[in-house]
């Protein structure tokens, strides 16, 4: 009886067998799960799906009157779909085994949460294989825990292989492995996460260039317990940055040695670049103008008063002329250009512009225009006999830096002394022959030019216009402009033809530049 009320106490289930498999006794949890009687079970062998399970068990059990663990077994009920840990043990009297003694316990629950735990398990093991990186994980000694198959490749072996060794064990350079070690207890000490960057030797000898993260494991206490690695292949990373210095350094030699005036403006128009040229032609150093609008330091307007700022607000601008204010007060011409920059939002973000000077070459065309109005009033207002008798007018024509030609039909009658000064030989040569002029054309332009002198000489009521070059007697090539109109006399006859020929090699220079 008391025995009895003893295993009706537990929570579980229990049992006593004699030797052919008859229960003997069952407690109140073991009939209540199979909703009976004790009375109709005790005398009766296995009856359900469960107990199927264990009787080659309980044979052996009873056999070699065993007691170890090893009759410790999980068994799935069916019916119910729950699971049971049953522990057999042989049942003594005497010291002779008379039957088992068993008890079952419910571990339904237990045993859903291993399921679940080898579920996710599974699943991160496939999660860390798929990830490309190199991915590890070591105790307190360094050794190896488990790594994904990546890490395999590197080390050269399976997983089940690495765990238990170091890398004093699995790698071959000894100083590799040594450092490895080295930024492992780095992480043990600091107890935070460390990143640096190394290389990683793989199995067949390459060598790659690795960035590796390696992160404490803290365990309940938080106290550090390993660490995870991740090692991430940066070849081509280090491609791509080896890349980008070189461009940079390109674009910062171009920057500098570019023979323009050339800087940049933030999305304020703040500048943030200065060249030296942009330092020689406004007398601005960059530290004079670094972080202020552009605007203001050329042109001295506000940004929003800059025509040329909001004509360049979503595309580029080219070879537009306008003026800007050097530092010490000074007008210059300049023919600028700017390109927009934009980031892949399409919001503008930089604008380099790029300006020349061309103050020299706007200053020239002036002179050039005032040189041709001035030759005109003269060959066209004054009578002829002003032009070639008047001293004033023949003095004027002496002291100017132009060629002064008077042509009848045949020959050349007057030449001012500028001829001396632009082509190089005296006057009185031309006079005597006037053919010594087209001698010292460029052979490239010497041909047009045979044509259009001998046509000056014949077709007096014509005006001529012509650029060409000539090479002077000392070697130096210089650019003309000639100009032809008829004189005409009192009568309105035209006896002679006044010419003009300007020295416009300076102007080409800066065409050309």
């Amino acid at each position: 009886m008391a025995k009895s009320l003893l295993l009706d106490s537990w929570p579980f289930m229990a049992w006593l067998k004699d030797r052919n498999g008859k229960y003997v006794t069952v407690n109140r949890n073991f009939a209540d799960f199979y909703s009976m009687k004790s009375t109709e079970i005790i005398g009766k062998t296995d009856f359900d799906k469960i107990a199927l399970e264990h009787r080659n068990i309980e044979e052996e059990v009873i056999r070699t009157e065993s007691k170890q663990s090893l009759n410790r077994i999980h068994v799935k009920n069916e019916a119910s779909d729950e699971w049971f840990e049953i522990l057999i043990l042989p049942f003594f009297e005497d010291s002779v085994v008379i039957g088992t003694k068993g008890v079952a316990n419910n571990i339904t629950e237990q045993v859903q949460l291993e399921m679940e735990l080898t579920n996710q398990k599974r699943f991160l093991k496939t999660m860390l294989d798929t990830i490309p990186d190199y991915i590890f994980y070591k105790d307190l000694n360094s050794a190896f825990l488990g790594c994904n198959k990546n890490a395999e490749k590197v080390l050269g072996v399976n997983e089940d292989e690495i765990i238990g060794k170091t890398d004093l064990d699995l790698i071959k350079d000894i100083d590799l492995a040594r450092f490895y070690r080295q930024k492992d207890q780095e992480v043990f000490m600091a107890g935070k996460t460390l990143k640096n960057e190394e290389i990683i030797i793989l199995t067949d000898g390459s060598v790659i260039d690795a960035e590796t993260v390696r992160m404490p494991i803290l365990d309940e206490h938080g106290n550090v317990a390993g660490l995870i690695g991740i090692a991430r292949d940066i070849a081509e990373r280090k491609r791509l940055e080896k890349q980008l210095r070189k461009e940079a350094e390109y674009a910062k030699l171009l920057f500098s040695t570019v023979p323009s005036a050339v800087f940049s403006v933030d999305k304020f128009g703040k500048i943030i670049r200065w060249n030296k040229i942009a330092e020689e032609i406004t007398g601005y150093a960059v530290a004079e103008v670094m972080g202020k609008e552009c605007s203001k330091v050329l042109h001295g307007i506000c940004r929003d008063d800059c025509g040329l700022c909001g004509k360049a607000i979503d595309s580029t601008l080219i070879n537009e002329k306008c003026k800007i204010i050097t530092k010490d007060g000074q007008i210059r011409h300049v023919l600028k250009s700017i390109a927009v920059l934009k980031d892949e939002f399409g919001e503008i973000t930089e604008k380099m512009e790029c300006f020349e000077d061309i103050t020299e070459m706007t200053d020239m065309e002036a002179e050039l225009l005032e040189s041709k109005e001035r030759y005109g009033a003269i060959v066209n207002n004054a009578p002829l006999f002003v032009v070639i008798h008047k001293k004033g007018v023949i003095k004027y024509a002496n002291t100017i830096n132009e060629i002064f030609l008077i042509t009848d039909q045949e020959n050349i009658v007057y030449v001012s002394p500028a001829y001396e000064r632009i082509c190089g030989m005296s006057c009185q040569s031309l006079l005597d022959n006037r053919h010594s002029l087209v001698e010292l054309i460029h052979p490239a332009d010497r041909k047009k030019m045979r044509v259009s002198f001998p046509q000056s000489f014949l077709n007096m009521n014509e005006a001529t216009s012509k650029e060409f070059r000539i090479i002077r007697p000392d070697g130096e090539i210089r650019w003309l402009w000639l100009q032809s109109y008829p004189l005409r006399d009192e009568a309105n006859n035209i006896p002679l033809k006044a010419s003009s020929v300007v020295d416009i090699t300076d102007r080409k220079n800066m065409e050309g530049k």
